[in-house]
């Protein structure tokens, strides 16, 4: 019982000091903490909905999301569910934690079940959205995006066409500006314009790619004197950047935090670490991210 508690009390305060980095805007630390605190959740074999008040399974969600952990999302709206059966919220946030899983008939049919029940919602029409785009049902993608783009316009935009060599243009730039040996790496890759990520690479690539990438990389690990690995290609996703950048300057900013994400997996790096061997952003793009930002999908996603 005592060794029970013990851990308990590990887990929750590991989780109150992730929660106050997040509050001070320290994602690195609290990233940190909360791997920590996985760690004895994972060891100790026990169920989220044994141990946890319901009210802190919200804020558990929300970290999970920043970890890119999905699966662990899941796990806790499924917890959530059994004491809320048939909520439309949680069955909203369970779709999109199945969706980011790439289990896709399964988010469709609760989606589709939200949207029979009249459920208003963006976040619905917009993973409604991908989930028929995914199956070439353009007609019925751009209407749901339409719709999410309507019901929450600081957060959904209507996808438009963007000029394939704008977006290489920016990703070069970027690659440019690196700094260290990475530079010699990335300049060598292959920039691979793809439309979205197939389903051969979400079952296969690891890490995971997320079906809602805007970017992904294709590495080796470092070999023996090697001081950073070798990188072949970066794919560039062009539907999911329509879907979430309205002009340049939010390009640039996308596919910086895009490119850092890709980095900080295949360098196994804080991505802290890997800003700084990027370049600073322009004056625009700056201003971008000063300004009251509309976040892209994955950024907010089922995480409210």
């Amino acid at each position: 019982m005592e060794a029970s508690e013990s851990k308990d009390e590990a887990i929750h305060g590991l989780f109150n000091r992730a929660l106050g980095a997040v509050l001070k805007g320290k994602g690195a630390t609290a990233t940190r903490f909360l791997q920590q605190a996985l760690k004895v959740l994972e060891s100790s074999g026990t169920k989220l909905d044994e141990n946890f008040h319901l009210s802190m399974l919200f804020p558990w969600a929300d970290l999970f999301w920043s970890i890119n952990r999905p699966d662990l999302v899941l796990k806790v709206f499924d917890a959530i569910e059994k004491e809320s059966p048939g909520d439309p919220q949680i069955s909203l946030h369970r779709a999109i934690a199945l969706f980011h899983l790439a289990r896709f008939e399964e988010a469709q049919n609760l989606l589709s079940d939200l949207e029979d029940r009249g459920y208003p919602a963006a976040d619905l029409h917009f993973f409604l959205g991908c989930l028929a785009e995914r199956v070439s049902r353009e007609a019925t993608a751009m209407a749901h995006f339409t719709r999410a783009a309507t019901l929450e316009p600081e957060r959904y935009v209507v996808p438009a066409k963007r000029d394939e060599q704008t977006v290489r243009d920016v990703m070069n730039k970027l690659i440019g500006g690196v700094s260290g040996p990475l530079r010699n790496s990335l300049s060598h890759a292959r920039l691979v314009i793809e439309p979205l990520p197939t389903d051969k690479d979400l079952r296969e690539s690891q890490p995971p790619v997320d079906p809602l990438a805007l970017a992904s990389i294709d590495a080796e690990e470092p070999g023996a004197g090697d001081k950073a690995p070798q990188i072949h290609a970066i794919r560039l996703f062009m539907k999911n950047i329509e879907k979430t950048v309205i002009n340049n300057e939010e390009l640039e900013e996308r596919l910086t935090e895009s490119l850092t994400h890709e980095l900080s997996s295949v360098l196994h790096s804080d991505e802290d670490e890997i800003r700084k061997i990027l370049p600073p952003p322009t004056v625009a793009a700056a201003n971008q991210q000063a300004s009251p930002a509309r976040a892209s999908a994955k950024d907010t996603a089922g995480r409210h």
